[in-house]
C-alpha cells in the first residue's frame, strides 16, 4: 500500500494568485483531475494526502470541500505557513 501526497501550499502567482486545486477545468476542479490518474490505483493506496495552509484552510474551507468532492480515503494536513516549495512542503 502506498500514501499519495498533493502538496498544495503554493500561492498560485501563476493563476492570479487563486487557490489553484479548486479552480473549474471543464467539468471538474484541479485537483479532481490530479488525482484521477491515481484512482484506478484505489486498491494499492492507503490514503491521499492534501497540504495546505492555516490560511488556505480558513479561507477555502479545503476539509470541508475535500469532503463533498472525495469518496476515496484522505486527510488534510494544514501547515502554518507557505514555504519555498513543494519539497519543503513535504519535509
Amino acid at each position: 500500500m502506498i500514501n499519495v501526497i498533493f502538496p498544495m501550499a503554493g500561492e498560485g502567482s501563476r493563476f492570479g494568485y487563486v487557490f489553484k486545486p479548486f479552480l473549474r477545468l471543464d467539468d471538474s476542479t484541479f485537483i479532481e483531475k490530479a488525482i484521477e490518474p491515481f484512482v484506478k490505483h484505489i486498491d494499492s493506496i492507503n490514503n491521499f494526502y492534501f497540504i495546505v495552509t492555516k490560511e488556505q484552510e480558513e479561507r477555502y474551507s479545503v476539509k470541508e470541500r475535500m469532503s463533498r468532492i472525495f469518496n476515496v480515503p484522505f486527510e488534510v494536513i494544514i501547515i502554518p505557513e507557505k514555504t519555498e516549495g513543494p519539497y519543503q512542503t513535504i519535509k
